[in-house]
């Protein structure tokens, strides 16, 4: 009997056993749950609005690294220019919606930028910009119609004279300096036929002013002249 009945309680301790313990696919579902609820948890952790700015920041250089890299390595003029056409429109849709704070800065960076670049260029470096300038202004020059280039003329005629009104008397002699010593430089390197040219285009452009002049603006001239005359032979020598 005594065995009998320790049998039946070690039968019935077993059952609640099995009762209490959750069985095998009970703990595999809970554990997948918890594997589901932190990969939740880490997929929001990636897109959070910090790390979606960083990647759009990533993506903006990785399209400019590429849009230089393919600049460089076209094969053709015509990939060149098109893919130069793209880098210039998107620059102007940039500016267009930029603020006044955002177009300043960025003229003042550039400012800056132009002057550490010609600091450090080399003699060479400068003449080869300088060509580079000259022939780009010829270009444009040569393309552009009658009526921008009486707008241009008209624009540095103004600025000169919005420049020259506010110069003091050591600016007007050192520009006059300036100007004499690059004509002397130009006429020393020009040949004949570009001399004759030259002096053509001065009477030209002299006989067309004075055409337009009124009477009191020819009175005026020719006194300056006077003067100016007059003051150079009082200062030259017997000889």
């Amino acid at each position: 009997m005594s065995k009998n009945k320790i049998r039946m309680e070690s039968e019935n301790d077993m059952l609640q056993n099995k009762e209490q313990q959750p069985t095998s696919e009970g703990r595999n579902s809970a554990q997948n749950t918890s594997k589901s609820e932190s990969s939740t948890s880490e997929q929001q952790k990636v897109l959070t609005p910090k790390r979606r700015v960083h990647r759009s920041i990533q993506s903006k250089l990785r399209k400019s690294r590429l849009s230089k890299r393919a600049r460089r390595t076209a094969t053709s003029t015509e990939q060149r220019t098109v893919l130069k056409m793209k880098d210039v429109i998107s620059k102007q849709i940039k500016r267009s919606n930029a603020n006044v704070e955002e177009v300043i800065q960025r003229r003042e960076d550039d400012v800056v930028r132009k002057c550490m670049k010609k600091v450090n260029e080399s003699h060479e470096e400068i003449l080869e910009r300088r060509r580079k300038d000259t022939a780009r202004k010829i270009e444009k020059k040569v393309n552009e119609s009658h009526e921008e280039t009486l707008e241009r003329r008209r624009k540095d005629t103004t600025m000169k004279k919005n420049a020259r009104t506010n110069e003091t008397p050591q600016q007007i002699l050192q520009r006059r300096k300036q100007n004499m010593q690059r004509m002397i430089k130009k006429r020393q390197i020009a040949s004949y036929d570009e001399i004759l040219m030259e002096k053509k285009k001065f009477l030209a452009r002299m006989t067309r002013k004075r055409a337009n002049e009124t009477q009191e603006e020819t009175v005026e001239r020719k006194g300056e002249n006077t003067a100016r005359m007059t003051k150079k032979r009082a200062n030259e020598t017997q000889e």
